[in-house]
């Protein structure tokens, strides 16, 4: 090990002092941003999910929970109509997501059945054009 006999002068205490500071500072500023960032995106996140009568029937919710300690009925019914209105609105919008795809299958199996005919006439038409291609060969 090294033996270090090294002392600080009073103003490189104090240079050091700052760079702490400014770097505390620094983190401390970063940590505020993050929250600021998390805050936002963190609503714009609960109000996509949610939906924002379900945020504000909740907030209702819990206000008068925390208020008085009890719930009214008004408030437990709002609740619960934006929750069966929210999922209702998503299950809408899976069910046309999921329509359209098989009206695209539907569509595509009714092309494929014309095309299946028309490949049937056209191998009809070149039998019958082998069979006089031999008749006139063989005369």
């Amino acid at each position: 090990m090294v033996n270090c006999n090294y002392e600080l002068s009073t103003d490189e205490i104090e240079e050091l002092r700052e760079k702490l500071k400014k770097l505390e500072e620094k983190e401390k500023k970063r940590k505020q941003k993050k929250l600021v960032f998390l805050r936002i995106y963190g609503t714009l996140i609960a109000n996509f999910i949610f939906g924002l009568r379900l945020k504000h029937s909740i907030a209702k919710f819990t206000r008068e929970f925390k208020e008085s300690g009890k719930i009214t009925s008004e408030a437990s019914s709002e609740i619960l109509a934006n929750l069966a209105r929210r999922v209702i609105s998503v299950g809408l919008i899976g069910l046309i997501i999921a329509i359209v795809p098989l009206v695209l299958l539907f569509q595509q199996n009714r092309l494929i059945d014309k095309q299946t005919d028309q490949i049937k006439i056209q191998n009809s038409l070149f039998e019958k054009q082998q069979e006089m291609t031999s008749v006139q060969i063989g005369v």
